[in-house]
Parts: C-alpha cells; structure tokens; sequence
C-alpha cells in the first residue's frame, strides 16, 4: 500500500501570490457585473454616473493588483524562476503563470506533466452511460474552473 507524502502548508509568499490572484479574480468578477449594469441601459443619470466610477474604480485597483503580483513574483527566486518556465511554454504569459502558481504552488512536488494535468483536472475523459442507453459516448473534461479562463483564452491566442 502506497503512503502519500505529508502535507506540507504552503510557504508564505505562495500564500500571498494566492490572495493576489484571488484578489484580481473578485476585482474582474465585480467589474464585469459593474459593466453589464451600466450597458443593460440604465436611465437614472446619477446612477449611470456611479457606475462609471465605481468601473474606474476597480480597474485601477485590477492594475494595481496586477503589478503587486508582478512585483512580488520578482521578489521571490522560487516564484521567479517558476514563472519564468511556465512562460516559456508558448501561449502561457505573466498572467496564466501567476495563476497556474497561485493554485499548483510548487511544481516540484509533481514528477510529470500528467501529474500536473491530473491535479488541475485538466484530463478528458471518456463519458459513458452504460451498454443499454443509446447514444454515443461523448469526451468530458473535468477542468478545474478557475484554470479554464486563463489556459482556455491562451490557447485559443497560442494557435493564431
């Protein structure tokens, strides 16, 4: 019987580029529904006005967010040098290697990519339903949510 490793916590800095990151989805998250508001047609001038700055509002906080995760990447030689490798995967850039630290952590702790693909549930599977229900076994992908955004808009961009 196979034992697992024990659970180490994460380091400190991980932690903080995880807040980070996290930090930038909630940010995007309230801006879009900010955005969506302000194009449903919204009549009320103060209300419009509101909108357009609370929209201003958090894209300056979005820059903000996005240059401390910069910086505290470029502060840190692990993370550093972590990113650095992701992005020299084409189609992955500084902002898909952020995200892929902030939730993987450290990749050393995996011995191959498939390790990788299985954690972020990035693997298809086969899809099927039994030998007495019709149809054609169809292909799932079980990604993990917060990675299909980022790895999904990358690799549509890395095959143009």
């Amino acid at each position: 019987m196979h034992n697992p490793d024990e659970w180490v916590p994460p380091a400190p800095e991980l932690r903080e580029l995880q807040a980070l990151v996290r930090r930038i989805e909630a940010l995007e998250e309230m801006n879009l529904m900010e955005e969506n508001r302000l194009a449903s047609g919204v009549s009320c001038p103060i209300v419009r006005a509101s909108l357009t700055d609370h929209i201003l509002y958090l894209e300056n906080q979005i820059k903000d967010t996005h240059r401390q995760i910069h910086n505290h990447i470029q502060s840190h030689s692990l993370l550093l040098q972590q990113s650095e490798l992701l992005q020299s995967i084409p189609g992955i850039g500084e902002v898909t290697a952020s995200v892929l630290l902030a939730e993987v952590g450290n990749f050393a702790q995996f011995r191959s990519a498939r390790q990788v693909a299985a954690f972020a549930r990035m693997v298809p599977r086969l899809r099927e339903s039994g030998t007495s229900v019709r149809g054609k076994p169809r292909v799932v992908n079980l990604g993990c949510p917060k990675w299909a955004a980022p790895t999904c808009e990358k690799a549509s961009t890395s095959q143009q």
